[in-house]
Formats: C-alpha cells, structure tokens, sequence
C-alpha cells in the first residue's frame, strides 16, 4: 500500500465519522427541542389542569369529568416525555462503527511501450528530449 492510499484510507475513515457525528449532533439537537417542547405543554396542562380545579374549588363544585380529562392529558404528556427522554439516551449513546475494508480494487496490467531514450545535441551535447527538433541549449537542429 503506498502512502497516499494509506492517507486516503485515513480520510476517508474521518470523513466518515464527521459525518456520523454531524448527524448524531442533529438529531439529539432535534430530539432535546422535542423534549423542551413536550415539558412546556406538560407544564401548560398542569398549569390548565391546577386553574381548573381551583375554579372548581371555588364555586364549590369539582366535577370529576372534567379534572378526568385533564388529568388523563397530564398523563399522556408525562408517557410522551419519557418515551423522548429513552429515545435521546439512545441517541446519545451512538458510538460510531469503523466501516470494514472494502476488497482490493483489482489491479489491470498495463502494457506501456518504452519511452524513447533522449538524444544528444550534436554541438553541445545537451540531452534532448527524442521529440525535439532543436536543441533547447544552443538551437542546433537535433532532429533528423
């Protein structure tokens, strides 16, 4: 393996984990904002649910359908949270996974011809290059 295919290797495996940490960081962001979302309408119905009964309360009668009904919300809210909660765990507790090496890329044999051996300047003996037609030295004609 010659270096750069080591280096590549090298770059491509953290491309990868940037990657996956891009996408981990995104989800638990959107799962947490999910999380402040459902605490608040928690919050908002227990509020709702405390107005409530102290309305109740006051004219003197607690009618227990509707504290059922706000209750059950409360408890339905609380179920959503912790069902959020194990899922961001989850999400946090990704670890990344190298991926396994590919296989070798079979190597094709190529057949190259063999290149021209230069030709010297006849007047300065400067090496040419074998399509030359003059000598990049002196200007003598190489070519024949």
């Amino acid at each position: 393996m010659s270096i750069l295919d080591d280096f590549n290797k090298a770059l491509s495996g953290g491309l990868g984990r940037l990657q996956f940490e891009a996408r981990k960081l995104q989800r638990t962001t959107q799962i947490q904002g999910e999380l402040y979302e459902l605490r608040g309408k928690s919050e908002g119905a227990i509020a709702q649910l405390g107005q409530r009964t102290f309305e109740l309360y006051q004219q003197g009668r607690i009618a227990e359908p509707a504290l059922v009904e706000l209750a059950t919300r409360v408890q339905h809210l609380h179920d959503q949270l912790a069902a959020k909660q194990r899922e961001l765990e989850q999400a946090q507790a990704e670890t990344f996974v190298e991926p396994t090496a590919a296989p070798p890329a079979q190597r094709v044999p190529i057949e190259e011809e063999p290149l021209p051996l230069a030709r010297a300047c006849p007047s300065c003996g400067y090496l040419c290059p074998p399509t030359a037609l003059f000598c990049a030295n002196c200007g003598t004609r190489v070519a024949s």
